[in-house]
């Protein structure tokens, strides 16, 4: 039994669906790629926008701690200019002293070392006394530096149940200011800078954290980070900024893997004359 076969279309139909396809294929490719544009400068847009909004928020925040740090020096520098302390009236001193600790009690602990390298005077809000974090000794480095005229910042120390402190210090001059007479030290609590830093959130999940002069965190969302003093020196923009390169003269933003393994773009800003820097991150969407 003969099959029918399905009856072919006259060859000027064909040509006709084929000019047809043609023609829809012409107005849809372009549109198709117009839109590909779109979705690349899109994305290119989101990404300046996301580097634009990390860079301020760095920005304003290692200036929030370089005003802290520099408030907290001049507050000291302002009790070694007192009377008493330049007339080298140690005893009187020791007012003063007090009441700038109740005043301040960032400053939880001062002391007053005499051109000897002897301790004249020790105030602590806590009973924590730590012995071999201060500037006492002829053979401290913060002696040494202070007594030639200059400020010392030292580096931080974690304190079990206290959080970190910083080592700061100024010179004591005498009345007619030509010869330094003393060193007035103090150890600078973070924890309050710490909870204002952990508490800026960036958009929906964008965060920040600071990393000190050796490249520890210091401050991070993930207080667990801070509590084991993680060594962060291998994300690239705590390279970065411990290297001094400036956010101006790397690429645009970077993407990485951040200290909990997820995918992140990030940015960064020195904080001021500490050597530390503040880093900002945003998960990729």
């Amino acid at each position: 039994m003969a099959t029918s076969e399905s009856p072919r279309l006259p060859w000027w139909r064909q040509l006709t669906v084929q000019i047809v396809m043609l023609v829809l294929a012409l107005a849809v490719l372009p549109q198709a790629f117009v839109g590909a544009r779109n979705i690349q400068a899109i994305r290119a847009a989101t990404l300046q926008d996301t580097q634009r909004q990390g860079q301020m928020y760095a920005e304003v925040v290692a200036e929030r701690i370089a005003v802290y740090g520099d408030g907290q020096t001049d507050i000291l520098k302002s009790l070694a200019d007192s009377p008493p302390l330049r007339a080298g009236d140690w005893e009187t001193a020791r007012h003063e002293v007090e009441r700038v600790q109740v005043r301040h009690p960032d400053l939880v602990e001062l002391a007053l070392i005499d051109a000897r390298g002897d301790e004249q005077i020790s105030v602590s809000a806590t009973e924590l006394v730590l012995a071999d974090f201060s500037c006492s000794g002829t053979d401290s480095p913060c002696f040494q530096m202070v007594m030639d005229g200059e400020t010392y910042l030292g580096d931080l120390q974690f304190v079990t149940g206290a959080g970190q402190r910083l080592l700061v210090a100024v010179p004591v001059f005498d009345n007619a200011r030509q010869e330094v007479i003393g060193v007035l030290a103090a150890q600078l609590s973070l924890r309050d800078l710490q909870d204002e830093i952990r508490a800026v959130q960036i958009g929906e999940s964008g965060y920040v954290y600071v990393v000190d002069s050796q490249g520890r965190v210091i401050a991070h969302p993930d207080f667990s980070l801070v509590l084991a003093q993680v060594d962060a020196r291998s994300i690239p923009e705590v390279g970065r900024v411990l290297s001094g390169l400036l956010e101006s003269q790397g690429p645009e933003i970077s993407k990485y893997q951040s200290l909990g393994g997820e995918a992140v773009y990030g940015v960064h800003a020195p904080v001021g004359n500490l050597g530390w820097g503040v880093i900002v991150e945003q998960p990729e969407a």
